[in-house]
């Protein structure tokens, strides 16, 4: 038929051989994060401006730079032509000093393009 039993376990047919697992070894499972809850007094702002191929590990750089930085979230948008991006701070001073620090700056001074970020609270929904 259109399937292979490799270990004692059905694979289809199309799969070459290497891709069966190896006995005793499992595939790695999805890690699943849970949602956060709020904490009393956290704070999230949201940042524009970033290039679409920005890395959420390039842009912790920079909120890391900040007093109070908890974690940072980047989503594309629907459209796809823009890069969402907020983070948590554990105050709101905290997250003004990285609004008033991040506010102005170039991302990527290599694009000639490139449009300051522009740093701001985040609306609560």
């Amino acid at each position: 038929g259109n399937q292979r039993r490799v270990h004692g376990v059905a694979y289809p047919a199309y799969l070459p051989t290497y891709a069966a697992p190896v006995r005793g070894h499992s595939p790695p499972r999805k890690r699943t994060v849970a949602p956060v809850a709020p904490v009393p007094g956290q704070v999230t702002i949201y940042l524009e401006g970033l290039p679409v191929d920005a890395t959420e590990r390039e842009v912790s750089h920079l909120f890391r730079a900040f007093t109070g930085y908890l974690s940072c979230r980047l989503r594309g948008s629907k459209t796809g032509k823009n890069l969402l991006c907020f983070a948590e701070y554990d105050s709101a001073v905290h997250a003004q000093q990285a609004i008033d620090g991040l506010t102005g700056y170039v991302f990527d001074e290599a694009d000639t393009i490139a449009q300051p970020l522009k740093a701001m609270m985040s609306e609560k929904k």
